[in-house]
């Protein structure tokens, strides 16, 4: 992989005067997600970082700061529901792509960088395909650029709340 390009994690959109729901959990063992939205799921009613694939299908919210590391603290979240505009680099497996119109409306995974350990829109993954790009975030970014963040929300199909 190429040397680490991420300079954020997820975070919410701007939602203008809309509110944005925030719920409390309990933080799970050993836990060491970043600040920033990273993807959460539930095991044994304690809030862990989704760390594959298989565990963003399952995605019960997105954390609101970095977590504690002990176990039982209570910790906020943003429950992965219909209707939130999230935002994040795109990036091809952790490589630098540049943005392409072409790229809009299109599903890809997200996926962790190992070195900032902040969450991205995976664009060279659509087997695990869990999120909808719909815009990139103007006028910061236009198409060409790479390291672009974009606008995107997650697949109804994989929130473990909608379902």
């Amino acid at each position: 992989m190429a040397a680490s390009v991420f300079s954020q994690n997820i975070k919410v959109a701007s939602h203008g005067t809309r509110g944005v729901p925030q719920l409390d959990g309990l933080e799970g063992t050993s836990q060491t997600w970043v600040e920033g939205c990273s993807p959460l799921v539930m095991s044994s009613g304690l809030l862990i970082e989704a760390t594959d694939a298989a565990d963003q299908a399952s995605v019960w919210g997105f954390s609101t700061s970095a977590a504690t590391g002990t176990v039982n603290t209570v910790t906020s979240y943003i429950p992965n529901i219909p209707g939130i505009l999230f935002e994040a680099i795109l990036s091809n497996a952790g490589n630098t792509i540049a943005l392409t119109q072409a790229m809009i409306g299109l599903s890809y995974a997200i996926a962790k960088d190992t070195t900032t350990k902040y969450w991205y829109v995976d664009q060279s993954d659509t087997t695990n395909a869990e999120v909808v790009v719909v815009g990139y975030k103007q006028p910061q970014f236009k198409i060409g650029d790479t390291d672009a963040v974009v606008f995107f929300y997650y697949k109804e199909t994989e929130s473990a709340i909608a379902n």
